[in-house]
């Protein structure tokens, strides 16, 4: 059995990292103790045992591979164009697995069937008497192996969603500013900026977070190297039908060039969905710094994730 798991690939980590010495080496910051090193990528976003041995070759042989044999070909071309809709398919499959493989989502997952678990309790199971006797002086846990297996079940089954998400349209964004993409030990960015603008519109707040994989207005991205960055998205809100032809292949395609503040959203949306660490080619994390005396509560392994209410 493999002791030494990554729950981001490797190879991935790889188009962040710089070579001396003929290692992989990248810089890693440390959110909960502000700390910055240069590490073997190696080293980066491994856990013990995280996952069994079958799951490991599936992942090795079935997803990895595939995924960043296709991330590495975007790299060289700088084009996303180049992709049919099986390898399209097979791109989102990397990227559905890698959102779901990580400790961030365990942790995720656990607060959420607690939470929820507490919830029904409360609400339908637990009479309103019995709540005072107890005080609510209670608590619900669950232990690593049940949710890990629930891990496990999720990123097998969401995989299966890549056809429905190939149709969303493609970007590729380049950055080409001094400040590189970060990524992180959690790469995968998911945002909605239909339902964003929405809320800004009506000045309501929506009910439930707008990023689930099938949500119309969600768009999931995830940056492959310091300069470039992939992004698809459900526009079916924004763009209705009929779409003129050269309109509907531009937008598909198109490659955006991004000013500092756009570098600057994605690298925030990357430090607030990272776990703990922030990955970059540079030492500079100017930006993580930002983000983190706006939002301290990030740098708690402990912050709450999900919640119900």
């Amino acid at each position: 059995m493999t002791k030494h798991t990554h729950i981001v690939q490797r190879r991935y980590l790889q188009n962040f990292s710089v070579t001396e010495k003929n290692k992989n080496l990248i810089w890693r910051f440390d959110k909960s103790r502000e700390k910055i090193q240069k590490i073997p990528i190696s080293k980066c976003a491994v856990e013990n045992y995280f996952y069994p041995q079958e799951i490991e070759d599936w992942l090795a042989n079935e997803i990895e591979l595939k995924g960043i044999t296709l991330i590495n070909r975007i790299i060289e071309k700088e084009s996303v164009e180049i992709l049919d809709k099986a390898e399209k398919i097979d791109l989102i499959r990397w990227i559905l697995v890698q959102d779901c493989r990580t400790r961030e989502y365990r942790i995720e997952l656990k607060q959420g069937i607690e939470s929820l678990t507490k919830r029904l309790l409360e609400v339908d199971f637990i009479p309103r008497k019995a709540l005072e006797l107890l005080n609510k002086k209670y608590s619900i846990e669950y232990g690593e192996e049940p949710i890990k297996n629930l891990q496990i079940s999720m990123m097998q089954r969401f995989e299966k969603l890549a056809p429905q998400l190939s149709s969303y349209h493609w970007y590729l964004i380049s950055n080409d500013t001094e400040i590189p993409f970060y990524t992180s030990d959690h790469p995968i960015i998911k945002h909605n900026p239909y339902r964003s603008s929405v809320q800004k519109i009506t000045k309501k707040k929506a009910i439930g977070s707008g990023v689930g994989y099938l949500v119309k207005g969600v768009h999931l991205a995830v940056p492959i190297s310091p300069r470039l960055l992939i992004e698809i998205g459900d526009l079916s809100e924004v763009i209705k039908e009929p779409v003129p032809q050269f309109l509907k292949n531009e937008l598909t395609v198109s490659r955006r060039q991004l000013v500092k503040e756009n570098v600057e959203f994605y690298n925030s949306m990357v430090t607030r969905f990272s776990n703990l660490y922030v990955f970059s080619q540079t030492n500079d994390f100017t930006i993580f710094h930002n983000f983190l005396e706006l939002n301290p509560e990030a740098k708690d392994k402990k912050r709450e994730r999900f919640q119900i209410k």
